[in-house]
């Protein structure tokens, strides 16, 4: 699968390069704009990595899934190769990492992407609809979402529905996937700046949120030969020369997707030791056993010394109301 990937991915790239008729013959004379471009590209997407993986670790928490930071992202880290299968659904993978750390895993991380994936189609959407100027799309589009977030929080017996959709989790992930796609779109925003074509911020945006919607609904495992290749379009439409385009769009694609499978199999390499044991367990034992260490390093001593106070308080009352001698063993 991934020398397939790699093979279409650099024939998509030999193609727009050959489309531009020799012209890259002085970019590539003079590499260092491409280079420094795609190093600007590069850390701009490892802070896209943390946002999205703060996001998750959040609604992990919103969902009553305790992990240990460091637990959390080694586990999302090792799971970013699921990236280049079609749909992304590669990322369920990361089921099986929590299989022995929580209950109905799969479940839980089946509801997470779904509210990822949501997240990321709306603002990439609304970034497009922005950049366009359609306003009145943009309005409707949003008191369409408040009213289906009303409806579902309505719905009975789905307290982890409601968590999910409380207007503070809402604003925290949407807030967070906002930021999180604004880098990369910077990104590219500053390889065309080295390569001396800068664009309006709306147009990279827009050429940005087309690409990346149109690689994600094809189903192409990292939207291989469909994202760059409307990223190109887009570009060039907006006024950028053809060879200009084709060589932005490819040192952005290295420095994003490229670079995020990258470091997912770095990852998943030195932390296997780690994610893997816990993950071929079965849930099995005592549910209090199983949760202990996970109760124990996130409820904090005072919390735990306060519950315990109110409960003893409480069974004093009622055993002085049953008449029951004191001192009394419970």
């Amino acid at each position: 699968m991934a020398v397939a990937l790699l093979s279409l991915g650099l024939a998509t790239t030999a193609f727009w390069l050959l489309h531009s008729r020799g012209a890259l013959s002085p970019i590539i004379r003079q590499p260092g704009p491409l280079v420094l471009g795609l190093f600007l590209t590069a850390g701009l997407t490892s802070l896209n990595l943390a946002i999205r993986w703060l996001r998750w670790h959040f609604l992990l928490r919103r969902w009553k899934v305790l992990l240990k930071t460091k637990e959390s992202a080694a586990i999302w880290l090792a799971s970013l190769p699921g990236i280049a299968t079609p749909f992304y659904i590669g990322e369920l993978a990361r089921a099986a990492f929590l299989t022995g750390r929580t209950s109905r895993p799969f479940w839980r991380v089946l509801g997470i992407w779904l509210v990822e994936r949501l997240a990321d189609l709306y603002v990439l959407g609304f970034a497009i609809l922005a950049a366009r100027g359609d306003a009145w799309v943009l309005l409707g589009i949003g008191a369409v979402t408040l009213l289906c977030v009303w409806v579902i929080r309505l719905i009975p017996h789905a307290q982890l529905v409601r968590t999910v959709t409380n207007p503070l989790v809402v604003a925290a992930t949407a807030a967070g996937t906002a930021l999180a796609w604004a880098l990369p779109a910077l990104g590219l925003w500053l390889v065309l700046y080295q390569l001396g074509s800068p664009l309006a911020a709306d147009d990279v945006v827009e050429a940005f949120g087309v690409g990346t919607l149109l690689g994600g609904f094809s189903g192409v495992p990292l939207g291989v030969g469909v994202a760059g290749s409307a990223m190109i379009l887009s570009l060039q439409a907006h006024g950028v020369p053809p060879e200009l385009a084709a060589a932005a769009i490819a040192v952005f694609r290295a420095g994003t997707v490229w670079y995020a499978v990258g470091t997912g199999v770095l990852a998943f390499v030195l932390w296997r030791r780690h994610i893997l044991p816990a993950s071929r367990s079965r849930l099995r034992g005592n549910h209090f056993d199983r949760i202990a260490r996970a109760y124990g390093e996130n409820v904090p001593p005072h919390i735990v010394e306060r519950l315990l106070v109110r409960k003893t308080d409480v069974m004093h009352a009622w055993l002085s109301k049953a008449g029951a001698p004191r001192p009394a063993i419970v």
